[in-house]
């Protein structure tokens, strides 16, 4: 099955009512997308609100002026996020279908404190809900729908409510003509002046009203947010601030406290697959003896040669500063021994590996031994892969030398002032923001990995993970010279990553960083893409 993907953002009246419509795909083949514009055109607002919605925290929403925020994906599913009853209701005042929520009107209408959520899934039209977000919680909307011979009752209805609106907005003038004909157009304009008229912006810079997370969410959009994670690398992100916003942290050295934590996640999981291998060791031989002839026994060149790549992947694991204590379990020692004769019980001649002597009965025992202890160490795999391709993008951009070790620090060398330090403080702006960067890029889909590994929440190795990186304009402190290479060093990580299907959405200033590949912007600039 294919992994589920974000497809489309749309986003209607951003800053300004019925002004603003901005529509950007990211269903591209290199799932790399580039939004520009102008200052306060709303590329950073537009991916706090993509972040707020993965991580069911909603008070962007509250604290923003728009109209609707539409996500579409790959299943078929669309999410719709509505600022106010109001337009939620706009689509259904098209179709006249007046009375869906007429019993609605009067509770939610002057209600400022709710924000509503429209899910959608094409596939299967009858899984439509409508939910309603308020700070106690969120709970599906149910109209209680209202026979249609009542229709002339329901417009009544909504002309005392339309004339309501009208003389608090106080307008000199009637444009709805409402003796005369009932407009669904002149409803959607009068409540637009309405909320002009009457100042209801959002104040970005008001308390949040809502929990960061409901414990009440529902299933539907739980399982949007299970198979798809989000990272938002803000433009602030060499500070990281916690709860309390006095004591600012180096966020550039927590990627060494990350890196450890994904060694110790990368620790457990051998650990708790050899203590898997150990349990179920006796059966999987006696399944492997089952199905073997003595004559398609592994011979001892094979057992060699998976003892070498043992080693060697082994090594390879200690030059990167990861020991691992990778030994046949005591119970195959008695399989490695000196004969007393050169003839075993069954008259076959012992043969030899590595200086020692082998029972031809022992070798399916060991070849399995060493079919585990290979599993074990492909574990640590993807974290060879991403510290190698640091490695490359160093060399790459010429950065100082810097080296990852387990629990004591990086090594940071400087080749021209030729000074060693163990903190990545000492690096440039250029060089912390670089690293930063490309360590989330590298790194943080190890965190979910190893993570949904411990977890269960993945059988094999070979799961693919679906992730989304938001980046907040890339090109700070960085020299030309590194915005021109910047966009194809990522690309690059993108392709060729082992482990996730990634999409990445960066909103960028800098045309020296987009360079030559303007087939992946969109402009939210209001003559909108260029």
């Amino acid at each position: 099955m294919d992994p589920l993907t974000l497809d489309q953002i749309d986003v209607y009246g951003l800053f300004t009512p019925d002004t603003n419509y901005t529509e950007i795909k990211l269903n591209d083949p290199e799932r790399t997308t580039i939004i520009h514009g102008i200052n306060g055109c709303g590329k950073t607002t537009l991916m706090k609100m993509l972040y707020g919605f993965f991580t069911g925290d909603y008070n962007i929403f509250k604290k923003t002026r728009f109209n609707s925020f539409h996500l579409q994906f790959s299943d078929g599913t669309t999410i719709r996020i509505y600022s106010h009853f109001f337009y939620l209701i706009r689509q259904s005042l098209e179709d006249n279908s007046y009375d869906k929520f007429l019993n609605s009107f009067e509770e939610y209408m002057d209600n400022n404190s709710a924000i509503f959520l429209e899910y959608i899934n094409n596939m299967n039209l009858k899984n439509y809900e409508i939910f309603v977000i308020t700070p106690e919680g969120i709970k599906i909307l149910i109209p209680d729908y209202v026979n249609s011979s009542n229709n002339e009752e329901i417009k009544s209805k909504i002309r005392e409510y339309e004339d309501a609106l009208f003389e608090r907005s106080k307008h000199d003038t009637d444009p709805m003509n409402m003796s005369e004909a009932f407009s669904s157009l002149n409803i959607k304009l009068t409540y637009d002046k309405y909320l002009k008229k009457n100042k209801l912006n959002p104040n970005p810079f008001e308390p949040d009203i809502y929990p960061h997370s409901f414990s009440d969410e529902p299933d539907p959009l739980k399982n949007i947010r299970d198979k798809i994670t989000v990272f938002f690398i803000q433009t602030q992100r060499l500070v990281h601030f916690g709860d309390d916003p006095s004591e600012g942290k180096s966020a550039i050295d927590e990627c060494v406290d990350d890196y450890n934590s994904i060694l110790d996640n990368a620790t457990n999981i051998t650990q708790k697959m050899a203590e898997y291998s150990a349990l179920s060791f006796p059966d999987r031989l006696i399944t492997k003896f089952n199905a073997l002839e003595r004559s398609e026994y592994p011979t001892i060149l094979e057992l060699e040669e998976k003892i070498n790549l043992l080693n060697e992947e082994v090594d390879e694991l200690s030059s990167h500063g990861i020991v691992l204590d990778l030994k046949l379990d005591k119970r195959f020692e008695n399989t490695i021994e000196e004969p007393d004769t050169e003839m075993d019980y069954y008259g076959e001649s012992y043969l030899l590996c590595s200086d020692r002597l082998i029972n031809p009965i022992s070798r399916p025992i060991i070849d399995l031994a060493l079919d585990d202890a290979l599993d074990n160490v492909r574990y640590f795999v993807p974290l060879l892969y991403s510290k190698n391709y640091l490695d490359y993008l160093i060399e790459e951009f010429k950065t100082s030398n810097i080296f990852l070790q387990k629990n004591m620090g990086p090594k940071v060398f400087n080749e021209r002032t030729r000074l060693e330090s163990n903190t990545f403080k000492v690096l440039s702006s250029g060089e912390q923001n670089l690293l930063k960067i490309f360590f989330e890029l590298l790194f943080k889909p190890l965190t979910v990995f190893y993570g949904k590994l411990l977890e269960g929440s993945f059988e094999h190795i070979s799961c693919k993970l679906n992730l989304l990186f938001l980046i907040d304009e890339p090109e700070l402190s960085l020299h030309i010279t590194w915005q021109n290479k910047l966009l194809e060093e990522m690309l690059k990580v993108q392709k060729n990553s082992v482990l996730t299907t990634n999409s990445i959405l960066i909103a960028t200033h800098s045309p020296d960083f987009i360079n030559d590949r303007w087939d992946l912007t969109y402009s939210m600039n209001p003559s909108g893409r260029d």
